[in-house]
């Protein structure tokens, strides 16, 4: 039988049932007799949290729910291994997916939330549940047994633990303000590495054997030889690209130039393939989830679609392959520069380019540099003022067309190439370190271990 206060069982400690010590509240509300009250839904509260995030007015539903008190402990019942558990300080009514629980006088409601919130509950309640959708029974959670400690005691355990979970929560503040400042660092040496700043000690060492201005009307005469060579192209008039939107705010190093998009490379977008062919092995096939944040296309269990090998034949033009760039054109907001991502595949790659999705070949420029450019702050500055589309955000490949690019030549883009690697790979690993440290779960689960062992009351 599970049991919480470890080896603490003696004259003043009791072993009980938490059915004895509680009772669960089942008085209804309906949204019309409290329209003003805070309602309380199961995606109110995190995972693994014992916050509030928020409320909506419940009058704004149409179901009831169940009424809550301050000093009620509300417990997410549905998936109990997300773990969610919130001491009410107000009135309110609850989604029916949780438990509100009222507290004998013998327990305490801070030290009854803490105990639901420990690992020794959420051990004992995801092992009692089954299905797609599992939900604890209260007889099981009124079943738990516990080895409770007088109530002074209980008092002494809450203010412990509050005191180490309070150190805890600022140092997870302090983790995560290291992060925002380490992606804020990020974006500044882009921006600078793409506008020749990182590169200065470089230029005034190396003479280039062609200039920013050079190698850009080199590019412009071979994009209309190749245009030329098209035999598709016979019989038509040929269009030059337009001038880039020069942003003005910027100054470029002499030797550099500014160079459309249109001047520099060319754009396909991807196509729409049935999802009812996708199948559990052949050809990858490229979607938006594929892009992630760190600017690389990544593959997972989760995330990966397959359709036949035909479709690589039958759509060779689609093919994408290693040390290609591919963007996403549609998004839900640009909250989280989802719109306009530009990605890197990496070697040996191979799929399928879907739809919603572009990809973008340079010619005669850094791939590798034109990847910085496009995470860079001057393309999502580009992106925000395209403000296309209403709830969904989309772009077109053919707003690219006057997008400004830096151009250095080539042997600097070959050095900004190097030293962003050589940046960008040290931030990630400060990243990833900051990451492991701000995974706090394990350490606030000692924390309350500690406290139900009876070690934290002396």
């Amino acid at each position: 039988m599970a049991t919480v206060l470890e080896e603490r069982e003696s004259s003043t400690c009791k072993s009980v049932k938490l059915g004895d010590l509680l009772r669960k509240r089942v008085a209804k509300v309906a949204p019309a007799e409290a329209p003003d009250l805070p309602f309380v839904g199961l995606d109110a509260i995190a995972p693994n949290g014992m916050k509030l995030l928020g409320s909506v007015p419940f009058g704004s539903l149409r179901s009831g729910g169940s009424r809550f008190e301050p000093g009620d402990v509300l417990y997410g019942r549905l998936r109990p291994y997300l773990n969610k558990v919130w001491l009410a300080d107000r009135v309110g009514a609850a989604s029916g997916e949780f438990f509100v629980l009222q507290c004998s006088p013998q327990l305490d409601p801070s030290y009854l939330a803490y105990l639901l919130h420990s690992r020794s509950f959420v051990d004992y309640a995801s092992h009692r549940v089954t299905g797609d959708r599992p939900r604890l029974d209260y007889s099981h959670l009124a079943s738990f047994e516990v080895i409770l400690p007088p109530l002074d005691e209980q008092r002494r355990i809450i203010s412990h633990v509050n005191q180490l979970i309070t150190e805890l929560e600022d140092g997870e503040e302090e983790l995560r303000r290291a992060r925002k400042d380490l992606e804020t660092y990020r974006k500044s040496f882009l921006q600078a590495a793409v506008i020749g700043e990182i590169t200065a000690d470089w230029r005034a060492l190396n003479d280039p054997t062609e200039t920013g201005g050079q190698l850009l009307r080199r590019l412009v005469r071979e994009r209309r030889e190749r245009w030329d060579a098209n035999p598709k192209n016979k019989g038509k008039e040929y269009t030059e690209p337009p001038d880039p939107q020069q942003n003005r705010a910027v100054r470029l190093p002499a030797g550099w130039a500014w160079a459309s998009w249109s001047q520099l490379g060319d754009s396909q977008n991807g196509k729409a393939f049935p999802s009812a062919h996708y199948c559990d092995a052949g050809i990858k096939l490229l979607r938006p989830g594929n892009l992630f944040a760190d600017g690389y296309v990544r593959w997972t269990n989760k995330n990966t679609r397959y359709l036949p090998e035909a479709y690589a034949e039958r759509e060779a033009g689609l093919l994408v392959s290693g040390g290609e760039l591919v963007m996403n054109l549609t998004a839900q907001s640009l909250a989280d520069e989802f719109l306009g991502r530009v990605c890197l595949t990496q070697a040996g790659e191979k799929c399928l380019l879907n739809q919603r999705l572009a990809r973008l070949t340079p010619h005669g420029v850094n791939v590798s540099y034109v990847w910085l450019v496009l995470r860079s702050t001057l393309f999502r500055a580009f992106v925000d003022r395209l403000n296309t589309g209403s709830m969904i955000q989309h772009m077109y490949t053919r707003q690219l067309a006057t997008f400004a690019v830096p151009l250095p030549p080539a042997g600097e883009q070959a050095e900004i190439v190097r030293r962003a690697s050589i940046a960008l790979e040290t931030i990630e690993l400060l990243e990833e370190s900051l990451d492991q440290a701000a995974n706090t779960s394990v350490l606030r689960g000692s924390i309350l271990a500690a406290a139900f062992r009876g070690e934290l009351a002396q």
